[in-house]
């Protein structure tokens, strides 16, 4: 089940990509190396909650500073 859901993920994430790529400005290497790597480490965050649902937040080591907020 999980190798169909990764399929789905890839897939979203190409088409995504290739609707985009061609609506970007031919000049601009910066701007399409950016987007290339946010789509990627998107697609990376993507497949590691796919396959381990059970991550802790990221912020949760900084929640124990700002307790006293909640009072």
């Amino acid at each position: 089940m999980k190798v169909f859901q990764l399929f789905w993920i890839t897939l979203i994430v190409a088409v995504l990509i290739l609707f985009e790529w061609p609506q970007m400005k031919q000049n601009s290497k910066k701007e399409k190396n950016l987007f290339l790597l946010l789509f990627i480490f998107e697609w990376i965050f993507s497949i590691v909650l796919l396959f381990y649902p059970d991550l802790p937040n990221p912020l949760e080591p900084i929640f124990p500073y700002f307790e006293w907020v909640k009072q």
